[in-house]
């Protein structure tokens, strides 16, 4: 695509009357005393690198001895060329200059040898109208705005050096803001996605690319998280040098030099470049997080192949597919599905992605009330949603228990809880009890006092590996957990507080010392501990000690998720407590 800038479109002079000028009332161009030209001139300046051009038109207004002065659009210090300044009574037409375009000489650097054909390629894609917001070194408000680039002509290369010509919109700034590709972007539905994969779904190469569909994300503005709609994604290399900033509280991020950081002043909040940041800045950071909820099915949460039954729901799949495919006949035919389970009389459970291909999910779901195992135990729900009880199992489970998936099963099915606390048992299985009544739990004692609960339960399993809680640990991320509504998240915290977690109460040299924290090996679940808090208004920080004793890890270092401070422990006490004797 290539756009005309302003400068080359065709513009026709119009005389509508002619007359000679009376030179009592003024005097040619070239005959106007150098006061005239200093009062109604226009100084076209070659910059040179490393002033401002704030700090350029204050120099000719003080070598000049101008009472005004004005620049014709700004150019950033490292860049050289021509600045138009209006001197005096021209400003008053500085404006004109300002909506005019530009065009910029650059040189690029990439990290490797390129093919020339390949650089032209991608220049392209950068032409055309795009998405910016300005940087934190600019001139104007950083507010998102669109700006043209009427065309990039490609000059010359060596293979890893490149020159081209830029024609641009004015306001355009060339430098670009970007975090790397493992940065995780949390959307405002609590979907966890990394940069690279969210820019993936709509650009699989290098360039600026529109965003489809109604993706948002959480902002700041104004002191206020808001939801905001993405509309591009942009992919370029990375430079050389980037900046890793970690803070006292375990969060790492790394940035270019030119990304904005909020932070704390002595004159109140100011972005600041992340290359400028120094140890022991402050930064904001929110302290709670809010997200769209929505409780999910028990059924959306177990694979397509799981049996299931309900009041109505074999009816509705047989109307479904006689709407679809004419006859049952036909759609055994058609999809190669078994037709037995769709005769009125029958008994057989359904699997999900029958249901699926017959009926609208969404709207059936709610009828599935019974579920058949593999091994023919039918599961009666007193639940259709997730709901408290089953997360604070899913709590305990994932602090010290373990999910097996064995050889022979088409999905994890068997469930195994080790505590050394008699009164944490007993919670487990009268929950499971209230919940599965129908399948039977084995409680026995194992060394070192250390008691173990073994039930082989599919749906249980199946609702934990969907929400990221897989064995070993080292595998297990809870991101879904993330998206849940605040009261699972609180009885999930609770259950992996009760079975890994601590309170301390202690004197320190005089001192009266608490201490709230939760431990795991796993430095990614630690990060997840420490956005789940987040989401219920719990600050905390992530520290890693040294393993001592016989217990070993790959790092020899185990993470802490440590409360902040008293408010917090506060929160944490009334919001989420414990249901341990001695916690």
């Amino acid at each position: 695509m290539s756009l005309r800038p302003p400068w080359e479109i065709d513009r026709n002079i119009i005389v509508r009357a002619e007359e000679e000028t009376d030179p009592s009332f003024g005097c040619p161009p070239e005959q106007r005393p150098i006061e005239k030209h200093i009062r109604f001139g226009v100084i076209n300046l070659d910059k040179p690198p490393g002033p401002t051009s704030h700090e350029v038109v204050s120099w000719v207004k003080r070598i000049l001895d101008l009472d005004r002065a004005g620049h014709g659009g700004t150019l950033d210090p490292k860049v050289t060329g021509v600045l138009p300044i209006t001197l005096e009574e021209a400003t008053k037409v500085v404006q004109a200059l300002l909506e005019s375009g530009k065009e910029y000489i650059c040189i690029m650097k990439t990290h490797g040898e390129e093919r020339e054909e390949k650089v032209v390629e991608v220049l392209k894609l950068f032409e055309g109208r795009i998405y910016q917001r300005p940087p934190i070194r600019a001139s104007v408000k950083r507010r998102l705005r669109t700006r043209t680039i009427y065309r990039i002509e490609y000059l010359e290369g060596d293979g890893r050096n490149w020159l081209f010509k830029v024609a641009c919109e004015s306001g355009t700034y060339i430098r670009k803001l970007c975090v790397v590709g493992d940065t995780e972007l949390i959307l405002s539905n609590g979907e966890i996605i990394r940069i690279e994969d969210f820019a993936n779904k709509f650009c699989n190469s290098i360039g600026s690319y529109n965003v489809y569909g109604d993706y948002r994300t959480l902002s700041f503005n104004k002191g206020h998280q808001v939801s905001n709609k993405i509309l591009k994604v942009q992919k370029i290399p990375s430079p050389d040098l980037l900046v890793k900033i970690r803070t006292s509280s375990g969060a790492e991020i790394r940035l270019t030099k030119d990304h904005d950081v909020l932070v704390s002043t002595e004159e109140g909040p100011k972005w600041c470049c992340a290359g400028d940041l120094r140890e022991g800045d402050l930064v904001f950071m929110p302290t709670k997080i809010d997200i769209e909820e929505e409780t999910p099915y028990i059924v959306d949460l177990l694979d397509d192949d799981f049996l299931v039954d309900g009041e109505g729901v074999r009816e509705e799949c047989i109307l479904g597919f006689i709407k679809k495919y004419g006859s049952i006949r036909n759609m055994e035919r058609r999809l190669n599905i078994e037709r037995k389970p769709f005769h009125n009389n029958s008994e057989t459970y359904i699997k999900i992605k029958y249901i699926k291909a017959a009926c609208d999910w969404d709207k059936i779901k709610d009828k599935i009330n019974k579920l058949k195992t593999e091994k023919g135990r039918v599961v009666e729900l007193n639940s259709k949603l997730i709901n408290e009880e089953i997360m604070y199992l899913l709590g305990l489970i994932a602090s010290d228990g373990s999910i097996i998936f064995e050889d022979w099963d088409i999905r994890p099915a068997r469930l195994k809880f080790h505590n050394s606390e008699e009164g944490l048992i007993k919670k487990f299985v009268e929950i499971h009890e209230n919940l599965f009544p129908s399948i039977p739990l084995y409680v026995k004692r194992m060394v070192n006092n250390v008691i173990e609960v073994d039930v082989s339960n599919p749906v249980l399993a199946s609702i934990a590996h969907s929400l990221g809680i897989v064995s070993p640990s080292k595998n297990a991320d809870f991101k879904p957990i993330f998206r849940l509504p605040k009261p699972l998240l609180k009885s999930f915290l609770k259950g992996y507080f009760d079975s890994d977690g601590s309170a301390q109460l202690y004197q320190y040299k005089n001192r009266c010392i608490t201490n709230i924290d939760l431990y795991t090996i796993n430095s990614i679940i630690a990060k997840r501990l420490y956005l789940l808090l987040k989401r219920v208004g719990i600050n905390s920080r992530i520290l890693k000690r040294k393993i001592y004793g016989s217990f070993k890890s790959p790092n020899e270092k185990y993470n802490v998720v440590r409360l902040r401070s008293p408010a917090d422990k506060l929160v944490f006490i009334r919001e989420i407590g414990s249901n341990h004797p001695k916690k």
